[in-house]
């Protein structure tokens, strides 16, 4: 309602579609018809609308008024009977809510769903895409480490970008290319971000104006905001591509920063009912009236000093409240001097209060004179804000292509910084589906660690690695390494630079998450069944073009269960939906899947490197070629604390399972050592 915008969606499923449109769009409030109350939305405020609504002409009369459109073919909702009715209802409780039919709402544009990349809630919380996943808050999120905007309204956007990445190679290299003009010429890069400093939220207050909720600081803002558009537009000038959409608006621009310029006083008060907001030259009548109560002030102390000399009473002071009006104050220590024209008003503890027929008369002409000051200037001002209604179309285009530019100025801006490279994108499927980074770093991860990162490459694709089955010890950095890969195809995918060397990328169609253990009480789900329906919704909705990133499938039940779900998993993601996969695992029996599906199917593992003597184990965080057995998962159990009973106990006992031959030859986990050799010594 802020900003005005309104889209529709249009689904012949819209149980299957509900959910990504939620996850895409964080709405505050849902409205809904009375008779829908079947379905849920978690902790998203509802509001129940009656069933009267349901009527298509009612409904298309409802859009022509509020639009002020003579029929509804131009916003292209012929034939859909249902986006009718709920538009409606929309812009109906819009009106009484708000008591007005607000002046900015925009016309409705469709949106669709295979526009851009669906994200499921699981991948936005997996991958701390707006949110840590520690405290919730949006602190060390992806989108805190690449926010470098400098506007609300950009921010707002890059917000939005993150849970609606492009699928479209044309539209992710178009910002990419622009990124590359400010990244190639920093000191426009910087001139650019110290005007976008300057600009205020221009989208809200165009809002505030279609609401008529403006005041004259608001306006202000948006004059000096304006102006910056246009020093923007300058700097820009010598990049025509960046620079003509703010040229389309120009005319418009230049007139509102004009007009607000030769109305509102360059300091007005927040209020637009006590008058001061209006400029003296801007209307006769304000002029004069402000002459007469300005005159008047000369006049309180000329009075005041006349008064003192008659008196003789020195300290006499002229004071003014809402109550009484204008008052002489005299001390009790002067009160035989006080002369009999005096009339006493209003007795204190210290003083008395008094006013004479000559005071009182000039008071009634001043304050008449402010009274209609006041009244005038907040009816030439009403006057003047619906002026501004014809202009906000073009106040809010410009602030939409306004915060693109911040946003991809600001990834240029991270990208000098942190040694970011520009991704060479590829349409979807071509180039054997490509995903191929160099030394590729987690962006999140790399900022909040106090260790230098080890960056790593990648590469999945159809042709000879398609999947990745990743084995290594806890605490190695296997989950760190998988979701990088996931990330950084996401900023690609947004139009950002990436934190690698390198990044070749044959675009992908959605991305899929399943990390992590939690349940779900509320629902009755237990981590198990969390783990199953998270991992069904995968293979039920990723295709051929999918980027799939699974970390311990299966781990929530039996070893037995867990390997077979796990084996079987993989081998349906290689055999029948074909995507490109990171599987992390510490089921050591699923490295034969590279032998079974050679083609598709490679082992990578994490550098470990041992000190015997010492009984430890360090972490190189190095992803190499090849599949490995070991875990060290009760050197990591050492590491959090455990008692030294408890661990030694643990290392008898897995010595027993090893010798009664509870797992293989091939996949025997051999841990022991590590911990033995200190304890001989």
């Amino acid at each position: 309602l802020s900003t005005g915008e309104v889209f529709w969606i249009y689904s012949k499923d819209i149980s299957k579609s509900i959910d990504s449109v939620l996850s895409s769009s964080e709405p505050v409030e849902i409205l809904l018809l009375e008779n829908e109350s079947d379905l849920k939305f978690n902790t998203i405020p509802v509001q129940f609308l009656s069933k009267g609504l349901q009527n298509v002409k009612y409904s298309q009369e409802k859009i022509k008024e509020f639009y002020n459109i003579s029929n509804i073919d131009s916003l292209e909702l012929q034939g859909k009977e249902v986006s009718i009715i709920s538009l409606a209802m929309i812009l109906t409780h819009i009106s009484e809510t708000q008591l007005i039919i607000p002046n900015h709402i925009k016309k409705p544009q469709r949106k669709n769903l295979t526009s851009t990349m669906i994200l499921d809630r699981a991948t936005i919380r997996n991958l701390e895409l707006i949110s840590n996943s520690f405290t919730g808050d949006i602190s060390n999120s992806l989108f805190s480490v690449i926010d470098s905007t400098s506007t609300p309204m950009g921010k707002r956007l890059l917000y939005s970008w993150i849970l609606n990445p492009l699928i479209s190679k044309k539209e992710i290299d178009h910002r990419l290319d622009i990124v590359k003009l400010f990244y190639e010429n920093s000191e426009i890069l910087n001139k650019s971000k110290e005007i976008l400093d300057e600009i205020n939220d221009i989208s809200r207050i165009a809002g505030k104006i279609g609401l008529q909720r403006v005041n004259g600081r608001d306006l202000k803002a948006l004059q000096i905001s304006l102006e910056n558009i246009l020093k923007l537009k300058s700097v820009l000038s010598q990049f025509p591509q960046i620079s003509k959409e703010i040229e389309k608006y120009e005319k418009d621009l230049i007139e509102v920063s004009e007009n607000i310029d030769n109305c509102i006083i360059d300091s007005p008060p927040l209020t637009i009912l006590e008058g001061g907001i209006i400029k003296s030259s801007f209307n006769k009548e304000v002029s004069e009236l402000r002459e007469l109560t300005g005159d008047s002030k000369g006049w309180i102390r000329d009075f005041e000093e006349k008064e003192k000399v008659s008196t003789g009473i020195n300290s006499l002071k002229i004071g003014f409240n809402r109550v009484f009006g204008y008052y002489i104050e005299v001390t009790k220590a002067q009160q035989e001097n006080v002369p009999d024209r005096y009339i006493r008003k209003q007795t204190l503890v210290n003083c008395e209060r008094y006013i004479t027929q000559e005071l009182k008369e000039k008071e009634d002409i001043i304050l008449n004179s402010q009274e209609k000051l006041n009244e005038l200037e907040y009816k030439l001002f009403n006057e003047f804000r619906e002026s501004l209604v014809k202009y906000l179309p073009s106040i809010q285009l410009v602030s939409e292509y306004v915060s693109e530019i911040d946003i991809l100025c600001g990834f240029a801006d991270i990208s000098i910084k942190r040694e970011y490279s520009c991704p060479k994108i590829f349409e979807m499927g071509e180039n054997e589906g490509v995903i191929d980074i160099k030394s590729g770093r987690h962006p999140i991860v790399e900022i909040i660690s106090q260790e230098s990162f080890i960056s790593n490459d990648s590469l999945l694709d159809f042709k000879t690695s398609s999947i990745s089955i990743l084995t290594g010890p806890n605490m190695s950095g296997k989950s760190t390494y998988i979701r990088q890969v996931a990330i950084l195809v996401l900023m690609a995918q947004i139009g950002c630079f990436v934190p690698a060397k390198e990044m070749s990328l044959s675009l992908v169609d959605r991305i899929f998450t399943r990390v992590g253990a939690s349940d779900d009480l509320s629902r009755g789900r237990s981590t198990f069944m969390v783990e199953m329906d998270e991992a069904a919704n995968i293979v039920n909705n990723a295709s051929k073009y999918s980027l799939v990133v699974l970390d311990e499938v299966g781990r929530g039940t039996s070893t037995y269960d867990g390997v077979s779900i796990a084996w079987a998993l993989a081998e349906y993601l290689a055999n029948d939906i074909k995507c490109r996969t990171l599987f992390a695992t510490h089921y050591h029996e699923l490295l034969k899947l590279s032998e079974e599906i050679p083609n598709s199917v490679k082992n990578f593992n994490v550098l470990v490197e041992e000190d015997l003597e010492k009984g430890e184990v360090i972490f190189l965080r190095k992803i190499v070629q090849g599949g490995t057995d070991r875990s060290y998962g009760i050197y990591v159990a050492k590491m959090a604390g455990l008692p030294e009973k408890v661990i030694k106990r643990a290392n008898e006992i897995l010595e027993s399972f090893e010798q009664e031959k509870m797992f293989t030859n091939e996949n025997e986990i051999r841990e022991t050592d590590v911990f033995t050799k200190k304890d001989e010594t």
